[in-house]
């Protein structure tokens, strides 16, 4: 392989960040100017930091809610949760770019400890850029509104939380699936709780909300209004197998570029095969705005 299609991963540029992590400096260095040197160690900071995100936050919290698919591995994650795991990822890497400033012994370890409060941090701060209330309430009025039903209750809440993120539920305004599976969870009812009755659940929630436009504009209207838009991804080929479970995030990044790099030499455009391969990679779960970024930083380096 040409030094040109050098892979955006190598062992060298995990041993760099720990080696910059001992010497206190690895959180100047992620801050620094971009550069080649800032992407290797960029995209060498994600693949260190997504799986132990996965492992120690996405895992639980998926089986806490009772998704045993999504909590097996990264690839298996619904289009309803996957953006939350990558919310979360990109608020660890920042909390790493913030918080490097002293010697760390063992990065990997500082990482699992710094990672809750790390995600907590980013989840109010992207809410405070929607103008949304950091820390979600639903008020008594809307209670009442609602008979004190406990799903209506908790599907309000849910409601106000959704505005706040900036994700999209792929094509949807909201994420109905997700919400229906919650819904039968907590009224037992599991044959009723289709997505029809669940979007019907989530128009009474609106109407009530509604009763108080001022409230309604402010935090639902407007945070709402600052969303990504929802845009259908075009359908892609059977999903690319890059790694088997016991793959780290240094092996699929590795192969994932490898395969790009074969291909590019082979004569294909970079850009091109990178958007497929990313998006199999993903399963096609990745929003637009993820799916070009990614694609920018792949491209930087092997193109």
């Amino acid at each position: 392989m040409s030094a040109a299609h050098t892979p955006v991963v190598q062992r060298g540029d995990f041993d760099e960040l720990r080696e910059l992590a001992r010497g206190g400096r690895l959180g100047a260095q992620l801050s620094s100017p971009a550069n080649a040197r800032r992407a290797r160690l960029d995209g060498a900071l994600y693949s260190l930091v997504w799986p132990i995100v996965f492992d120690r936050l996405t895992r639980p919290l998926e089986l806490r809610r009772g998704h045993q698919r999504c909590a097996t591995r990264m690839t298996l994650l619904s289009p309803d949760c996957v953006d939350g795991f990558h919310d979360d990822v990109e608020a660890v890497v920042d909390g790493v770019r913030r918080r490097a400033t002293a010697p760390i012994v063992d990065l990997e370890a500082w990482i699992a400890r710094m990672a809750r409060s790390a995600t907590i941090d980013g989840y109010r701060r992207r809410r405070g850029l929607l103008g949304a209330p950091q820390r979600p309430r639903v008020p008594r009025w809307l209670a009442d509104r609602l008979d004190a039903d406990p799903w209506l209750v908790a599907l309000a809440l849910h409601v106000m939380e959704w505005v706040g993120v900036p994700n999209t539920a792929g094509h949807k305004l909201w994420p109905i699936d997700s919400w229906a599976e919650r819904r039968a969870s907590v009224t037992g009812d599991w044959s009723g709780s289709t997505t029809e009755a669940t979007g019907r659940d989530v128009e009474r929630v609106l109407a009530a909300m509604r009763s108080r436009p001022h409230w309604f504009d402010a935090n639902i209207e407007r945070p709402l209004g600052r969303k990504e838009t929802p845009t259908p991804m075009h359908p892609v080929a059977t999903p690319l197998t890059l790694a088997a479970e016991r793959d780290t995030g240094e092996d699929v990044a590795e192969r994932m570029v490898r395969i790009i790099s074969r291909r590019v030499e082979a004569g294909e455009d970079v850009r091109e095969v990178t958007i497929e391969v990313v998006r199999r990679v993903f399963h096609d779960r990745l929003t637009a705005v993820r799916l070009a970024g990614i694609v920018d930083a792949v491209v930087e380096i092997v193109g």
